[in-house]
């Protein structure tokens, strides 16, 4: 999954990760994609909030 993720696969739409991310952040990738199957709603949920509340945190500091 590693590979993939860092790699892509030519003509299916999945890109490569390797120019944006370096490894460990692919890694973390691998970890929750492999996470999903057992990811209830409420969950992603709590999750997407906790993402957009860090991420709107993060766009504040880039704007100040």
């Amino acid at each position: 999954m590693f590979w993939i993720i860092k790699n892509g696969v030519k003509m299916t739409g999945m890109p490569a990760f390797q120019p944006t991310h370096q490894d460990e952040q692919i890694w973390d990738i691998v970890g929750f994609v492999r996470r999903l199957p057992q990811t209830s709603a409420e969950d992603f949920k709590a999750m997407e909030k906790q993402f957009g509340e860090s991420s709107e945190r993060e766009q504040r500091l880039h704007h100040e």
